[in-house]
Protein backbone atom coordinates (compact mmCIF):
# COMPACT_ATOMS: atom_id res chain seq x y z
CA UNK A 1 0.00 0.00 0.00
CA UNK A 2 1.29 3.61 -0.55
CA UNK A 3 1.82 6.10 1.98
CA UNK A 4 0.92 8.75 -0.73
CA UNK A 5 -2.67 9.55 -1.35
CA UNK A 6 -3.43 11.86 -3.89
CA UNK A 7 -7.13 13.38 -4.48
CA UNK A 8 -8.33 15.04 -7.53
CA UNK A 9 -10.77 17.61 -6.70
CA UNK A 10 -12.80 20.73 -6.78
CA UNK A 11 -13.80 22.11 -3.60
CA UNK A 12 -17.55 23.40 -5.76
CA UNK A 13 -17.97 19.59 -5.87
CA UNK A 14 -19.96 18.00 -3.64
CA UNK A 15 -18.84 14.43 -3.75
CA UNK A 16 -15.36 16.27 -3.55
CA UNK A 17 -16.30 18.06 -0.38
CA UNK A 18 -17.77 14.80 1.13
CA UNK A 19 -13.93 12.60 0.69
CA UNK A 20 -12.01 15.84 2.03
CA UNK A 21 -14.46 15.61 5.27
CA UNK A 22 -13.62 12.22 5.85
CA UNK A 23 -9.81 12.76 5.24
CA UNK A 24 -10.16 15.64 7.98
CA UNK A 25 -12.56 13.53 10.17
CA UNK A 26 -10.06 10.60 10.49
CA UNK A 27 -7.08 12.54 10.24
CA UNK A 28 -5.52 10.43 6.73
CA UNK A 29 -2.82 12.74 4.91
CA UNK A 30 -3.44 13.05 1.72
CA UNK A 31 -2.17 15.49 -0.82
CA UNK A 32 -4.94 17.76 -2.58
CA UNK A 33 -4.86 18.42 -6.15
CA UNK A 34 -7.37 21.28 -7.72
CA UNK A 35 -8.83 20.40 -10.87
CA UNK A 36 -11.23 23.26 -11.65
CA UNK A 37 -14.75 22.14 -13.48
CA UNK A 38 -15.46 26.07 -14.46
CA UNK A 39 -12.28 26.02 -16.73
CA UNK A 40 -12.98 22.13 -18.00
CA UNK A 41 -9.57 21.42 -16.76
CA UNK A 42 -11.25 17.75 -16.63
CA UNK A 43 -11.68 17.49 -20.39
CA UNK A 44 -8.27 17.66 -20.23
CA UNK A 45 -6.32 14.37 -21.70
CA UNK A 46 -4.27 13.45 -18.75
CA UNK A 47 -6.94 13.51 -16.34
CA UNK A 48 -9.31 11.98 -19.01
CA UNK A 49 -6.33 9.06 -18.54
CA UNK A 50 -7.10 8.79 -14.83
CA UNK A 51 -11.25 9.03 -15.32
CA UNK A 52 -12.47 8.56 -18.14
CA UNK A 53 -16.03 9.93 -17.11
CA UNK A 54 -14.08 13.33 -16.14
CA UNK A 55 -15.74 13.94 -12.89
CA UNK A 56 -13.86 14.51 -9.42
CA UNK A 57 -12.97 13.17 -6.84
CA UNK A 58 -10.90 10.83 -8.24
CA UNK A 59 -8.28 8.98 -5.81
CA UNK A 60 -5.10 7.84 -6.45
CA UNK A 61 -3.34 5.28 -4.32
CA UNK A 62 0.12 4.04 -5.56
CA UNK A 63 -1.18 1.93 -9.05
CA UNK A 64 -5.10 1.98 -7.80
CA UNK A 65 -7.21 4.49 -9.28
CA UNK A 66 -10.72 5.11 -7.94
CA UNK A 67 -13.44 6.72 -9.11
CA UNK A 68 -16.50 8.17 -7.21
CA UNK A 69 -17.02 9.70 -4.00
CA UNK A 70 -18.61 6.86 -2.21
CA UNK A 71 -16.93 4.33 -3.31
CA UNK A 72 -13.50 6.25 -2.02
CA UNK A 73 -15.46 6.92 0.81
CA UNK A 74 -15.70 3.23 1.82
CA UNK A 75 -11.68 2.19 0.35
CA UNK A 76 -10.40 5.40 2.99
CA UNK A 77 -12.53 3.61 6.12
CA UNK A 78 -11.45 0.07 4.48
CA UNK A 79 -7.86 0.48 4.11
CA UNK A 80 -7.14 2.94 6.57
CA UNK A 81 -9.21 2.85 9.33
CA UNK A 82 -11.04 -0.52 9.43
CA UNK A 83 -13.15 -1.34 11.54
CA UNK A 84 -14.81 2.25 12.15
CA UNK A 85 -17.94 2.80 13.00
CA UNK A 86 -17.97 4.97 10.46
CA UNK A 87 -18.20 1.78 7.87
CA UNK A 88 -18.31 -1.07 10.48
CA UNK A 89 -17.76 -4.76 9.16
CA UNK A 90 -21.41 -5.89 10.23
CA UNK A 91 -22.95 -6.84 7.38
CA UNK A 92 -26.68 -5.44 8.35
CA UNK A 93 -25.23 -2.10 9.47
CA UNK A 94 -22.66 -1.93 6.10
CA UNK A 95 -25.34 -2.65 4.07
CA UNK A 96 -28.09 0.26 5.68
CA UNK A 97 -25.12 2.25 5.03
CA UNK A 98 -25.06 1.25 1.89
CA UNK A 99 -28.85 1.70 1.01
CA UNK A 100 -28.31 5.35 2.04
CA UNK A 101 -24.99 5.82 -0.09
CA UNK A 102 -26.94 4.52 -2.71
CA UNK A 103 -30.11 6.80 -2.30
CA UNK A 104 -27.63 10.27 -1.75
CA UNK A 105 -25.81 9.25 -5.52
CA UNK A 106 -29.15 7.97 -6.98
CA UNK A 107 -31.96 10.59 -5.64
CA UNK A 108 -30.36 13.39 -3.60
CA UNK A 109 -27.27 14.46 -5.11
CA UNK A 110 -28.96 14.12 -8.82
CA UNK A 111 -31.91 16.83 -7.86
CA UNK A 112 -29.16 18.97 -5.79
CA UNK A 113 -27.47 19.24 -9.26
CA UNK A 114 -30.52 19.70 -11.17
CA UNK A 115 -31.61 22.15 -9.37
CA UNK A 116 -28.13 24.16 -9.88
CA UNK A 117 -27.66 23.13 -13.29
CA UNK A 118 -31.35 24.81 -14.02
CA UNK A 119 -29.33 28.54 -12.92
CA UNK A 120 -26.36 27.72 -14.32
CA UNK A 121 -27.95 27.38 -17.51
CA UNK A 122 -30.23 30.31 -17.00
CA UNK A 123 -33.54 28.59 -17.30
CA UNK A 124 -36.71 30.25 -16.52
CA UNK A 125 -37.81 31.28 -13.16
CA UNK A 126 -40.55 28.26 -13.50
CA UNK A 127 -38.48 25.94 -14.60
CA UNK A 128 -35.76 26.65 -11.65
CA UNK A 129 -38.24 26.67 -9.23
CA UNK A 130 -39.86 23.08 -10.62
CA UNK A 131 -36.03 21.81 -9.91
CA UNK A 132 -36.47 22.89 -6.24
CA UNK A 133 -39.59 21.56 -5.89
CA UNK A 134 -38.50 17.78 -7.23
CA UNK A 135 -35.32 18.32 -4.51
CA UNK A 136 -37.83 19.32 -1.71
CA UNK A 137 -39.57 16.03 -2.33
CA UNK A 138 -36.39 13.91 -1.93
CA UNK A 139 -35.66 16.12 1.75
CA UNK A 140 -38.77 14.95 2.66
CA UNK A 141 -37.63 11.07 2.46
CA UNK A 142 -34.34 12.49 4.21
CA UNK A 143 -36.55 13.74 6.86
CA UNK A 144 -38.53 10.12 6.90
CA UNK A 145 -35.46 8.90 7.12
CA UNK A 146 -34.44 10.19 10.77
CA UNK A 147 -37.25 9.13 12.22
CA UNK A 148 -35.98 6.38 13.57
CA UNK A 149 -32.28 7.11 14.15
CA UNK A 150 -30.16 10.26 14.98
CA UNK A 151 -28.26 9.89 11.79
CA UNK A 152 -29.06 8.31 8.55
CA UNK A 153 -27.70 4.33 9.00
CA UNK A 154 -28.19 4.41 12.63
CA UNK A 155 -27.27 6.39 15.93
CA UNK A 156 -23.93 6.81 14.94
CA UNK A 157 -22.13 9.41 12.33
CA UNK A 158 -21.61 7.11 9.49
CA UNK A 159 -19.88 7.85 5.65
CA UNK A 160 -23.30 8.07 4.49
CA UNK A 161 -23.69 11.52 6.55
CA UNK A 162 -20.59 12.46 5.89
CA UNK A 163 -21.72 12.04 2.14
CA UNK A 164 -25.00 13.72 2.44
CA UNK A 165 -23.60 16.71 4.57
CA UNK A 166 -22.14 18.90 1.44
CA UNK A 167 -25.43 17.80 -0.32
CA UNK A 168 -27.67 19.37 2.41
CA UNK A 169 -25.65 22.54 2.51
CA UNK A 170 -26.36 23.14 -1.33
CA UNK A 171 -29.83 22.64 -0.93
CA UNK A 172 -30.02 24.90 1.68
CA UNK A 173 -28.23 27.54 0.04
CA UNK A 174 -30.39 26.78 -3.48
CA UNK A 175 -33.56 27.88 -1.12
CA UNK A 176 -34.94 24.88 0.53
CA UNK A 177 -36.36 25.73 4.09
CA UNK A 178 -34.34 23.47 6.63
CA UNK A 179 -36.37 24.38 9.15
CA UNK A 180 -39.36 22.86 8.03
CA UNK A 181 -37.65 19.45 8.47
CA UNK A 182 -37.35 19.53 11.99
CA UNK A 183 -35.74 16.32 12.39
CA UNK A 184 -32.96 17.33 9.44
CA UNK A 185 -32.37 20.03 10.91
CA UNK A 186 -31.30 18.64 14.22
CA UNK A 187 -29.13 16.22 11.97
CA UNK A 188 -27.83 19.39 10.08
CA UNK A 189 -26.91 21.07 13.27
CA UNK A 190 -24.79 18.35 15.05
CA UNK A 191 -23.13 17.79 11.63
CA UNK A 192 -21.65 21.39 11.94
CA UNK A 193 -19.31 20.41 14.59
CA UNK A 194 -17.55 17.54 12.89
CA UNK A 195 -13.99 17.90 11.63
CA UNK A 196 -13.90 19.36 8.32
CA UNK A 197 -17.13 21.23 8.18
CA UNK A 198 -15.10 24.03 7.31
CA UNK A 199 -14.43 22.52 4.17
CA UNK A 200 -18.04 22.28 3.12
CA UNK A 201 -18.74 25.78 4.15
CA UNK A 202 -16.24 27.14 1.79
CA UNK A 203 -16.81 24.72 -1.22
CA UNK A 204 -20.09 25.53 -0.85
CA UNK A 205 -19.44 29.31 -1.00
CA UNK A 206 -17.31 28.89 -4.50
CA UNK A 207 -20.49 26.68 -5.68
CA UNK A 208 -22.50 29.78 -4.98
CA UNK A 209 -20.05 32.37 -6.61
CA UNK A 210 -20.39 30.24 -10.04
CA UNK A 211 -23.78 30.91 -9.68
CA UNK A 212 -23.79 34.60 -9.10
CA UNK A 213 -25.59 34.50 -6.17
CA UNK A 214 -24.90 34.57 -1.94
CA UNK A 215 -24.31 32.03 0.38
CA UNK A 216 -26.09 31.68 3.36
CA UNK A 217 -22.90 30.11 4.93
CA UNK A 218 -20.18 31.50 6.67
CA UNK A 219 -16.72 31.57 6.56
CA UNK A 220 -13.36 33.06 6.91
CA UNK A 221 -11.03 33.43 4.38
CA UNK A 222 -7.97 33.00 5.87
CA UNK A 223 -9.56 29.50 7.37
CA UNK A 224 -10.07 28.31 3.26
CA UNK A 225 -6.65 29.02 2.63
CA UNK A 226 -5.01 27.61 5.18
CA UNK A 227 -7.69 24.32 4.87
CA UNK A 228 -5.46 23.71 1.30
CA UNK A 229 -2.16 25.24 2.17
CA UNK A 230 -0.70 21.49 0.49
CA UNK A 231 -2.70 22.56 -2.54
CA UNK A 232 -0.49 24.41 -4.73
CA UNK A 233 -3.23 25.46 -7.53
CA UNK A 234 -5.30 26.93 -4.65
CA UNK A 235 -5.20 30.58 -4.48
CA UNK A 236 -7.70 33.63 -4.07
CA UNK A 237 -8.21 33.19 -7.64
CA UNK A 238 -9.89 29.66 -7.26
CA UNK A 239 -11.94 31.25 -4.61
CA UNK A 240 -13.69 34.03 -6.31
CA UNK A 241 -14.47 32.46 -9.36
CA UNK A 242 -15.17 29.55 -8.62
CA UNK A 243 -48.84 -10.48 -19.00
CA UNK A 244 -45.56 -12.34 -19.12
CA UNK A 245 -44.06 -15.45 -18.94
CA UNK A 246 -43.23 -15.02 -15.52
CA UNK A 247 -45.31 -13.67 -12.63
CA UNK A 248 -44.81 -12.82 -8.94
CA UNK A 249 -47.51 -14.42 -7.22
CA UNK A 250 -47.16 -13.70 -3.35
CA UNK A 251 -49.11 -10.50 -2.44
CA UNK A 252 -47.98 -8.65 1.11
CA UNK A 253 -49.21 -9.57 4.63
CA UNK A 254 -48.32 -9.17 7.95
CA UNK A 255 -47.27 -12.62 8.19
CA UNK A 256 -44.28 -12.04 5.59
CA UNK A 257 -41.91 -10.16 8.11
CA UNK A 258 -40.67 -13.41 9.74
CA UNK A 259 -37.01 -14.58 9.22
CA UNK A 260 -37.85 -15.83 5.22
CA UNK A 261 -36.30 -13.57 3.29
CA UNK A 262 -38.66 -11.54 1.24
CA UNK A 263 -37.58 -9.45 -1.89
CA UNK A 264 -40.79 -7.10 -2.70
CA UNK A 265 -39.92 -6.48 -6.32
CA UNK A 266 -41.65 -5.37 -9.83
CA UNK A 267 -40.47 -7.95 -12.87
CA UNK A 268 -40.67 -5.07 -15.36
CA UNK A 269 -38.32 -3.16 -12.76
CA UNK A 270 -34.27 -2.92 -14.02
CA UNK A 271 -33.34 -2.79 -10.19
CA UNK A 272 -35.97 -5.42 -8.99
CA UNK A 273 -34.10 -7.79 -11.52
CA UNK A 274 -30.99 -7.29 -10.80
CA UNK A 275 -31.91 -8.81 -7.36
CA UNK A 276 -33.68 -11.53 -8.42
CA UNK A 277 -30.85 -12.52 -10.98
CA UNK A 278 -28.45 -12.69 -8.19
CA UNK A 279 -30.96 -15.05 -5.98
CA UNK A 280 -30.84 -17.56 -9.07
CA UNK A 281 -27.12 -17.28 -9.49
CA UNK A 282 -26.48 -17.40 -5.48
CA UNK A 283 -29.34 -20.30 -5.12
CA UNK A 284 -30.55 -18.00 -2.38
CA UNK A 285 -34.43 -19.13 -1.29
CA UNK A 286 -36.65 -15.98 -0.96
CA UNK A 287 -40.54 -15.49 -1.27
CA UNK A 288 -40.58 -13.21 -4.26
CA UNK A 289 -43.61 -10.17 -3.18
CA UNK A 290 -45.26 -8.59 -6.04
CA UNK A 291 -45.38 -4.79 -5.72
CA UNK A 292 -47.01 -3.23 -9.46
CA UNK A 293 -45.51 -0.18 -9.98
CA UNK A 294 -47.55 0.34 -12.75
CA UNK A 295 -50.80 0.41 -10.37
CA UNK A 296 -49.28 2.31 -8.09
CA UNK A 297 -48.87 -0.38 -5.38
CA UNK A 298 -45.63 0.92 -4.17
CA UNK A 299 -47.29 3.99 -2.77
CA UNK A 300 -49.51 2.09 -0.88
CA UNK A 301 -49.23 2.53 3.22
CA UNK A 302 -47.87 -1.34 4.24
CA UNK A 303 -45.27 -0.50 1.53
CA UNK A 304 -44.38 3.16 2.51
CA UNK A 305 -43.39 1.12 6.49
CA UNK A 306 -41.12 -0.50 4.15
CA UNK A 307 -39.48 1.32 1.90
CA UNK A 308 -40.41 5.59 2.35
CA UNK A 309 -39.13 6.21 -0.97
CA UNK A 310 -41.66 3.81 -2.27
CA UNK A 311 -39.63 2.32 -5.08
CA UNK A 312 -38.99 -1.22 -5.75
CA UNK A 313 -37.00 -3.50 -4.70
CA UNK A 314 -36.98 -4.01 -0.90
CA UNK A 315 -35.89 -6.75 1.13
CA UNK A 316 -37.06 -8.02 4.57
CA UNK A 317 -34.94 -10.26 5.97
CA UNK A 318 -36.46 -11.00 9.27
CA UNK A 319 -37.02 -7.71 10.64
CA UNK A 320 -33.86 -6.08 8.93
CA UNK A 321 -35.16 -4.09 6.12
CA UNK A 322 -33.03 -2.79 3.19
CA UNK A 323 -34.15 -0.61 -0.20
CA UNK A 324 -31.56 0.18 -2.92
CA UNK A 325 -30.80 -2.80 -5.46
CA UNK A 326 -27.48 -2.61 -5.15
CA UNK A 327 -26.99 -1.83 -1.65
CA UNK A 328 -29.54 -5.20 -1.36
CA UNK A 329 -26.89 -6.89 -4.20
CA UNK A 330 -23.68 -6.67 -1.82
CA UNK A 331 -25.73 -8.05 1.56
CA UNK A 332 -27.23 -10.77 -0.28
CA UNK A 333 -23.70 -11.70 -0.88
CA UNK A 334 -21.97 -10.76 2.70
CA UNK A 335 -24.90 -12.44 4.67
CA UNK A 336 -25.28 -15.63 2.34
CA UNK A 337 -21.64 -16.12 1.39
CA UNK A 338 -20.27 -15.79 4.27
CA UNK A 339 -17.03 -17.42 3.46
CA UNK A 340 -16.61 -15.04 0.61
CA UNK A 341 -17.40 -14.72 -2.90
CA UNK A 342 -16.12 -13.89 -6.23
CA UNK A 343 -18.79 -11.54 -7.43
CA UNK A 344 -18.05 -9.07 -3.91
CA UNK A 345 -14.46 -9.64 -2.89
CA UNK A 346 -13.10 -9.02 0.19
CA UNK A 347 -10.17 -7.92 -0.84
CA UNK A 348 -10.78 -3.58 -0.02
CA UNK A 349 -8.99 -2.96 -3.57
CA UNK A 350 -11.15 -5.33 -5.35
CA UNK A 351 -13.72 -4.23 -3.47
CA UNK A 352 -13.89 -0.74 -3.78
CA UNK A 353 -13.91 -1.23 -7.99
CA UNK A 354 -17.23 -2.81 -7.41
CA UNK A 355 -18.37 -0.48 -5.57
CA UNK A 356 -17.11 2.72 -8.15
CA UNK A 357 -19.06 0.54 -10.57
CA UNK A 358 -22.33 0.04 -8.63
CA UNK A 359 -22.13 3.90 -7.77
CA UNK A 360 -21.89 4.83 -11.67
CA UNK A 361 -24.71 2.68 -12.64
CA UNK A 362 -27.01 4.12 -9.87
CA UNK A 363 -26.03 7.94 -10.52
CA UNK A 364 -25.02 7.73 -14.17
CA UNK A 365 -26.12 4.88 -16.21
CA UNK A 366 -29.79 3.48 -14.51
CA UNK A 367 -30.70 7.51 -14.70
CA UNK A 368 -30.29 8.03 -18.14
CA UNK A 369 -31.65 4.83 -19.31
CA UNK A 370 -34.42 5.82 -16.63
CA UNK A 371 -35.01 9.10 -19.01
CA UNK A 372 -35.44 7.62 -21.87
CA UNK A 373 -37.97 5.28 -20.37
CA UNK A 374 -39.70 8.30 -18.82
CA UNK A 375 -39.80 9.81 -22.31
CA UNK A 376 -41.64 7.26 -23.90
CA UNK A 377 -44.03 6.75 -20.94
CA UNK A 378 -44.75 10.82 -20.95
CA UNK A 379 -45.31 10.53 -24.59
CA UNK A 380 -42.89 13.05 -25.04
CA UNK A 381 -42.14 14.26 -28.22
CA UNK A 382 -39.99 12.52 -31.14
CA UNK A 383 -37.59 15.24 -30.71
CA UNK A 384 -37.04 15.21 -27.19
CA UNK A 385 -36.97 10.95 -27.21
CA UNK A 386 -34.23 11.26 -29.29
CA UNK A 387 -32.38 13.65 -27.08
CA UNK A 388 -32.96 11.51 -23.81
CA UNK A 389 -31.27 8.50 -26.22
CA UNK A 390 -28.23 11.19 -27.40
CA UNK A 391 -27.48 12.25 -23.77
CA UNK A 392 -27.41 8.25 -23.38
CA UNK A 393 -24.32 7.84 -25.85
CA UNK A 394 -21.00 9.64 -24.14
CA UNK A 395 -22.27 7.34 -20.83
CA UNK A 396 -22.41 3.91 -23.24
CA UNK A 397 -18.97 5.37 -24.44
CA UNK A 398 -17.34 5.29 -20.88
CA UNK A 399 -18.73 2.09 -20.52
CA UNK A 400 -17.14 0.55 -23.32
CA UNK A 401 -13.84 2.72 -22.23
CA UNK A 402 -14.53 0.84 -18.58
CA UNK A 403 -13.98 -2.75 -20.60
CA UNK A 404 -11.11 -1.57 -22.47
CA UNK A 405 -8.92 -3.90 -20.27
CA UNK A 406 -11.07 -6.29 -18.59
CA UNK A 407 -14.01 -8.34 -19.44
CA UNK A 408 -16.07 -7.52 -17.36
CA UNK A 409 -16.78 -3.99 -15.44
CA UNK A 410 -14.52 -4.77 -12.47
CA UNK A 411 -12.10 -7.52 -13.27
CA UNK A 412 -12.10 -9.99 -15.35
CA UNK A 413 -14.67 -11.79 -13.52
CA UNK A 414 -18.48 -11.44 -13.28
CA UNK A 415 -19.41 -9.78 -10.15
CA UNK A 416 -22.50 -7.76 -8.45
CA UNK A 417 -21.27 -4.55 -10.84
CA UNK A 418 -22.22 -6.76 -14.13
CA UNK A 419 -25.36 -7.85 -12.37
CA UNK A 420 -26.68 -4.25 -11.69
CA UNK A 421 -25.40 -3.31 -15.01
CA UNK A 422 -27.10 -5.87 -17.11
CA UNK A 423 -31.21 -5.56 -17.16
CA UNK A 424 -30.28 -1.99 -17.53
CA UNK A 425 -28.48 -2.49 -20.79
CA UNK A 426 -30.89 -4.98 -22.22
CA UNK A 427 -33.02 -2.40 -22.10
CA UNK A 428 -31.06 -0.34 -23.99
CA UNK A 429 -30.90 -2.73 -26.65
CA UNK A 430 -35.13 -3.55 -26.37
CA UNK A 431 -35.57 0.60 -27.24
CA UNK A 432 -33.76 0.28 -30.21
CA UNK A 433 -30.23 2.32 -29.98
CA UNK A 434 -27.71 1.49 -31.46
CA UNK A 435 -24.87 0.09 -30.55
CA UNK A 436 -22.55 -1.03 -33.02
CA UNK A 437 -20.21 1.48 -31.47
CA UNK A 438 -19.66 -0.36 -28.82
CA UNK A 439 -18.64 -3.71 -30.03
CA UNK A 440 -16.99 -4.45 -26.17
CA UNK A 441 -20.37 -4.06 -24.24
CA UNK A 442 -22.11 -6.10 -27.00
CA UNK A 443 -19.39 -8.73 -26.46
CA UNK A 444 -19.67 -8.52 -22.69
CA UNK A 445 -23.92 -8.73 -23.05
CA UNK A 446 -24.00 -11.73 -25.04
CA UNK A 447 -21.54 -13.65 -22.26
CA UNK A 448 -24.19 -11.60 -19.50
CA UNK A 449 -27.08 -13.57 -21.14
CA UNK A 450 -25.52 -17.33 -20.44
CA UNK A 451 -26.04 -16.69 -16.46
CA UNK A 452 -28.74 -18.48 -14.46
CA UNK A 453 -32.11 -15.70 -14.26
CA UNK A 454 -31.21 -14.08 -17.60
CA UNK A 455 -34.81 -16.17 -18.62
CA UNK A 456 -35.75 -13.38 -15.73
CA UNK A 457 -34.87 -10.58 -17.13
CA UNK A 458 -36.12 -11.57 -20.94
CA UNK A 459 -39.42 -12.10 -19.22
CA UNK A 460 -39.28 -8.43 -17.01
CA UNK A 461 -38.22 -6.80 -20.47
CA UNK A 462 -41.56 -7.81 -22.28
CA UNK A 463 -43.38 -6.61 -18.92
CA UNK A 464 -41.37 -3.44 -19.14
CA UNK A 465 -41.90 -3.10 -23.01
CA UNK A 466 -45.37 -3.83 -23.62
CA UNK A 467 -45.97 -0.70 -20.68
CA UNK A 468 -44.41 1.53 -23.05
CA UNK A 469 -46.08 -0.03 -26.28
CA UNK A 470 -43.34 -1.29 -27.69
CA UNK A 471 -42.01 -4.92 -29.20
CA UNK A 472 -39.35 -6.26 -27.25
CA UNK A 473 -36.16 -7.76 -29.35
CA UNK A 474 -34.93 -10.08 -26.66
Amino acid sequence: MSEKLILYYFIGSMPSRACIILAKVLNIPIELRSINLSEREQHNDWYKKINPDKKVPVLVDGDFILTESRAIMAYLVDTRHPGSSLYPKDPKKRAAIDERLHFDGSAVFPKISKAFLSKIRGKSDIECKRAVKELTFVIQILEEFLTKSEYFAGNEMTIADISILPNVASAYDIGVDLTQYPKLFSWWKKMQSIPGNDVNIAGAHVLCDLLGIKSKLKYSLRILKSLFATDKKFSNKNCSNHPTEFTLQVQYSSSNMTDKLNIYCFIGSLPSRAVIILTKLLEIPCELNNVNILKGEQNSYWYKRINPAMKVPALADGYFTLSESRAILAYLVDTKMPGGCGLYPRDPKKRAKVDERLFFDAATFFPKVSSILQAYMKNKSECERKQAIEDLMPVLKTMEDFLGESEYFAGNEMTIADVSIFPTFTTVYDIGVDLSKFPKLISWCQKMQKIPGNDINVAGGKVLLEALGMKPKL
